[in-house]
């Protein structure tokens, strides 16, 4: 393993920040930690950094021990092996670009040749070799988080960490160079921990996804596990996979009493329960009209995609107990119009009742 993380926690106070964390990630993988801002995922970032020491748990980087709560081990950053890669790219700029990626190299005492055919390989590898001499003011926002990821990853060090790099670009940028950040760690099999809110970034990039909430992983599983078969309505909520309803069973029937919904044919539910909590996505519902319909709502927005139209609907009768879905449509709606929807029970994703 990379990196193996057990039990890690972190009290700021009497407040818990961090609890119980645990996971691996295996050499030449990347594991993004993805959350809303307060979950804890920085923090977590800054314990496998070196920057805090852990009040509870183990560190593990490359087989060797960095933290450990309970004996007190604590290796510091600089002998960590690590890279790292800032929101606001951390540049000298009074060095030039080269500076700027030679500097981890020099404070290790590498010889000036190879420093020089280091510094050229890794700004060849993020296609800035032709600036080589500039200084970072002359660059654009992209360019110097491509810098900053050329000095990250000049020394080979065993994991590089990342906190939210491209949360200052635009969405075009932050998308392109995501895709960029994703091919070159693949390519050099590096380990990496991402940090991002953005669910876009964090399915491009990393090959696990950690979903955090309140200082815990509340799941930790690839791209497609997490939209296929979110583990808590916490989950399918956060990653806008679909509204969560509550459902009860009636006489063999489940009923959705904030949709006027019954379902008899198809949903099984959660054996044995009584009652459930059920995401309502997009692979559950479908547009249709007249009889079909199993339930009716209004448009609240609809986002054409070049292949159809991204419709979100309004169901349920006034504003305490609409239910906001989202289908998918070949056709132009515009807000408040109704519309039909039909309800395919394999579609469904089924939680326990809290």
């Amino acid at each position: 393993m990379s990196v193996s993380v057990r039990g890690l926690g972190l009290d700021y106070g009497e407040t818990r920040v961090l609890n119980s964390v645990d996971f691996d990630l295996p050499q030449g993988s990347t594991l993004a930690l993805l959350g809303p801002s307060g979950c804890g995922k920085t923090t977590l970032l800054r314990l496998l950094a070196g920057l805090l020491m852990p009040v509870r748990g183990t560190v593990s980087i490359a087989g060797r021990a960095m933290a450990d709560a309970a004996s007190g081990l604590f290796v510091p950053p600089e002998r960590r092996g690590l890279g790292m890669v800032f929101q606001d790219y951390a540049l000298w700029p009074h060095m030039s670009v080269a500076g700027n990626v030679a500097f981890p190299l020099e404070m290790a005492g590498t010889g000036a040749a190879e420093i020089a055919g280091r510094v050229e390989t890794a700004l060849a590898r993020v296609g800035l070799a032709h600036l080589a001499g500039r200084a970072p003011g002359e660059l654009s926002g992209g360019q110097q988080q491509r810098v900053a990821i050329a000095r990250a990853i000049v020394a080979e060090p065993r994991l590089v960490l990342f906190d939210e790099p491209l949360s200052n670009l635009d969405r075009d940028l932050r998308e392109t160079l995501a895709g960029d950040l994703a091919e070159l760690l693949s390519g050099l099999s590096l380990s990496a921990v991402y940090v991002t809110h953005d669910q876009g970034e964090a399915f491009t990039i990393a090959d696990q996804v950690a979903v955090m909430q309140g200082g815990e992983i509340i799941q930790i599983a690839d791209p497609q596990t997490l939209t296929d078969a979110p583990a808590s309505p916490a989950v399918a909520e956060f990653l806008k996979l679909g509204a969560v309803v509550d459902a009860e069973r009636h006489d063999g029937a489940w009923t959705f009493r904030k949709l006027g919904l019954r379902l008899a044919d198809g949903a099984e539910g959660p054996a044995g329960a009584s009652r459930a909590r059920v995401m309502l996505g997009r692979r559950a519902l479908s547009v249709v009209s007249g009889e079909a319909a199993a339930m009716h709502g209004s448009v609240l927005r609809s986002r054409f995609h070049g292949d159809g139209h991204a419709l979100s609907i309004a169901l349920g009768d006034g504003a305490a107990e609409q239910v906001v879905v989202e289908a998918w449509s070949e056709h132009r709606r515009r807000p408040g119009d109704g519309i039909g929807l039909a309800v395919d029970p394999r579609g469904l994703r089924w939680f326990p009742a809290q």
